[in-house]
């Protein structure tokens, strides 16, 4: 299970890097194309949705796997 979730973890944390990468290129493509800055703000406020869901998710697992190493072991 701690292996499991070393692993959710681990994805997560890539998820969220990907939302920062994408909304910094986003500024870059609103300075350059500003025609479409109304719609590229709302893919931006899509995108930080996702990524407070995700921080949270992200809180719960790391949680849990704490929960689990502090449990001592057992089956991972």
């Amino acid at each position: 299970m701690t292996e499991f979730l070393k692993q959710k973890i681990e994805q997560t944390q890539r998820d969220i890097q990907t939302i920062r990468e994408s909304l910094a290129a986003s500024r870059e493509e609103m300075a350059s194309n500003p025609s479409r800055a109304r719609e590229i703000v709302k893919e931006n406020v899509d995108a930080i949705r996702e990524g407070w869901r995700l921080k949270d998710e992200l809180k719960l697992l790391q949680e849990e796997l704490e929960r689990h190493q502090a449990a001592g072991p057992g089956p991972s």
